[in-house]
């Protein structure tokens, strides 16, 4: 029994030991949503740059007036206030911009209902954004008669309550590769300005949620090319109701990245049938002209967002088409 008790003792020693280690000196290095998803290591966050106040107006209840002439309607990459591509482009231009919070990530959905609503004022300029993982589904699936009102919410980037016995058992698993969803390639340039991981590529794919950036691999030609069809007839019904549309494809880090890559892997097509328009914003061509010349940090090493880096590449480019398309008239 005494022998046991010591054991018992240890191993309770060692367990505890592990979650002191883990909440103090693994912990504060999982930086980014790669880093706790994947319980990668990947240090301190990145210092961003700073910048000028944000001149974007979040709305998140029902909106009576749009403020600004300008709108931006997208998922995650539309939430990134000053360090995000409305901002640059608001800057660019010297306008400041609306940005419409909705209730999940549907924004060409939550366009459509909009504008059968009236809650777009006619001639307002529109920047659509969508990721590239989700452009094929939700252009598919669009439904042009929808009549439904638009739930306005608050995007919700609070720290989970954590369980670090959980947590510490998840970082083990990840370790071993048990449903790790972050997959690691080397690069033939030093993509990034990270002190140990300069060559490196993390890139999310999880099947178990059925998300992540090569589910394009199930995806058939004929759906890519179907959503480019929705895609005209979304333009073309922004234009029926006098709404001048931009539509910001935000590339995949996978597919931007991909030429760089070292190891055996399968291109992403979704992006090469694209239609050649100037009201589409195709961000991995002009993002992928910034990494051949040599610009690090275009993404985040430990995330699937834009840096500040690629938002103002974006956001540029954004204001650009604006001004050659809207405003030189």
């Amino acid at each position: 029994m005494k022998k046991f008790c010591i054991k018992f003792i240890i191993l309770f020693i060692l367990i505890d030991g592990f979650i002191a280690i883990y909440k103090y000196v693994i912990t504060p290095n999982l930086s980014g949503n790669m880093g706790t998803l994947g319980q990668i290591t990947f240090g301190k966050k990145y210092p961003v740059e700073k910048s000028a106040s944000p001149i974007i107006f979040d709305i998140e209840k029902r909106p009576a007036e749009i403020k600004y002439p300008i709108v931006t309607i997208g998922d995650s990459f539309s939430q990134y206030g000053k360090f995000g591509y409305s901002h640059y482009a608001g800057k660019k231009l010297a306008y400041s911009i609306s940005n419409i919070k909705h209730e999940g990530i549907l924004p060409e959905q939550a366009f459509v209902k909009m504008v059968k609503h009236n809650e777009i004022p006619q001639q307002s300029i529109v920047i659509i954004e969508s990721v590239e993982r989700s452009i094929v589904s939700r252009l598919n699936n669009l439904d042009f008669n929808d009549t439904s009102m638009v739930v306005f919410t608050k995007y919700m980037w609070g720290k989970k309550s954590r369980s670090y016995l959980d947590d510490a058992i998840s970082f083990i698993q990840k370790r071993l590769g048990i449903k790790q969803p972050i997959h690691k390639y080397s690069t033939n340039v030093n993509l990034f300005s990270h002190d140990t991981r300069k060559n490196e590529l993390y890139i999310y794919d999880s099947p178990w949620d059925g998300d992540g950036e090569f589910r394009f691999i199930n995806t058939p030609l004929d759906d890519i090319k179907n959503a480019y069809v929705n895609l005209s007839k979304l333009h073309h019904f922004a234009e029926e109701h006098q709404i001048r549309m931009i539509y910001l494809v935000a590339a995949d880090k996978y597919d931007v990245y991909e030429p760089f890559i070292l190891e055996e892997h399968i291109p992403n097509p979704t992006l090469d049938s694209i239609p050649d328009e100037e009201w589409i914003v195709n961000s991995k061509t002009i993002l992928q002209n910034a990494a051949y010349a040599g610009t690090k940090d275009i993404y985040y090493i430990n995330d699937t967002h834009w840096s500040p880096v690629g938002s103002k590449i974006v956001g540029e480019e954004v204001a650009a088409r604006i001004e050659k398309l809207y405003l030189n008239h």
